[in-house]
């Protein structure tokens, strides 16, 4: 009970099991942490038939960081699976933006948008910018409609239309 008392709680293979019928509060006043240490030892986090809310109130860069630092073959998933909504998985920022940056494959596919079943929306009240800074190709910025029977539809309000090259232009139709 004194103020720059302690406990500490050591136990062997057998483990420590806290049960209760009631609440459980584990709080600090200072950096705390939960390791699990040893190939194959997880550590779960599980509320069953409620949620689970990480919340952090600092103000800082890294506030929450979900971070994967296993080997060339890990991954990190958020999954959700029973809803079926639009809004199944929600990425939202009140005020700021949302970025995602791929840094380490110099391949064409770095950044996947897949839809397997349905379509992809891509809406902006502002400008809709497509940017490729890949040089001498002349697929840089490749628009597929893949289906032999797929069409493509470009339709522009009374701002028009302007298609600018420096290079050959082709418009090519059966």
């Amino acid at each position: 009970s004194a103020a720059t008392g302690g406990i500490d709680i050591d136990a062997g293979t057998g483990g420590i099991t806290v049960d209760s019928t009631g609440v459980i509060s584990i709080d600090g006043a200072a950096t705390s942490n939960f390791t699990v240490t040893g190939a194959g030892a997880d550590l779960n986090l599980l509320s069953v038939s409620g949620s689970v809310l990480v919340e952090a109130t600092e103000i800082a860069a890294l506030a929450i960081r979900l971070h994967a630092n296993g080997g060339a073959s890990e991954t990190i998933q958020i999954h959700s699976d029973q809803g079926t909504g639009v809004g199944s998985i929600n990425l939202l920022s009140d005020v700021g933006g949302i970025t995602l940056t791929s840094t380490g494959l110099a391949s064409a596919d770095a950044i996947n948008l897949e839809a397997t079943l349905g379509g992809v929306d891509i809406d902006g009240a502002l400008q809709v910018n497509i940017t490729s800074s890949q040089a001498a190709s002349a697929n840089s910025v490749r628009i597929f409609a893949s289906a032999a029977d797929g069409g493509m539809d470009i339709d522009s309000g009374t701002g028009g239309m302007t298609l600018d090259t420096t290079g050959a232009f082709s418009i090519d139709g059966a």
